[in-house]
């Protein structure tokens, strides 16, 4: 039983530890997308400052510009996040089915083993050793169907808890996306003002 809960617990860590190294990729890829957001924009207004006298046209253009290079960062930036939480799934599952198989063969290993002691021990009495047996496959069987049931559950909260997070970072970067056309909007109209 001790070995059970020692792989119950080094696969749940292990688990842990991708779902973890996913979160910091992409809170990564998303500090990039925002850098590059950002840089985009600073370009743009050193493009555009200073040149008061280019005509609205040429300063329109460039803030369609910069609002297609912002949309297009960003974009990468979900592409960066969405694929990063995959491959964190992709890991997350691969550890929990690892654990799950190493933790049914060793019930099934622990198993065998009663089986093969009644056989010796339980010799001289065939009907007790047939119950004997019988109950134990049976207990053998819930066990692993329990395995079972506890890793199809934590595969789907771990699958549910990354589509979450990753939900969140497509709402930040989405807020992001906004607050700079929102900017730049607000620019534009400032660029527009006539002057005295």
């Amino acid at each position: 039983m001790a070995q059970v809960e020692a792989e119950e617990t080094k696969a749940n860590a292990e688990a842990k530890r991708h779902i973890e190294e996913g979160r910091q990729k992409a809170d990564q890829e998303k500090q990039k997308g925002e850098k590059q957001a950002a840089d985009a924009k600073d370009k743009a207004k050193h493009k555009s400052s200073g040149f008061w006298g280019w005509a609205a046209s040429k300063a329109r253009a460039a803030f369609d510009g910069v609002k297609k290079a912002v949309s297009s960062a960003i974009d990468a930036c979900r592409r960066a996040v969405k694929a990063v939480i995959e491959g964190a799934k992709k890991l997350a599952m691969a550890a929990i089915e690892l654990a799950r198989k190493a933790i049914n063969a060793a019930i099934k290993a622990i198993g065998a083993a009663l089986l093969a002691i009644s056989d010796v021990l339980l010799a001289a009495f065939p009907e007790l050793k047939a119950r004997f047996q019988g109950a134990l496959r049976k207990a053998v069987d819930k066990a692993t169907a329990a395995i079972n049931r506890l890793a199809d559950g934590l595969k789907q909260a771990v699958q549910k808890a990354l589509d979450r997070f990753g939900a969140v970072l497509d709402q930040a970067l989405q807020l992001l996306e906004k607050g700079i056309n929102a900017i730049k909007a607000f620019a534009a109209s400032v660029d527009h003002m006539p002057k005295d």
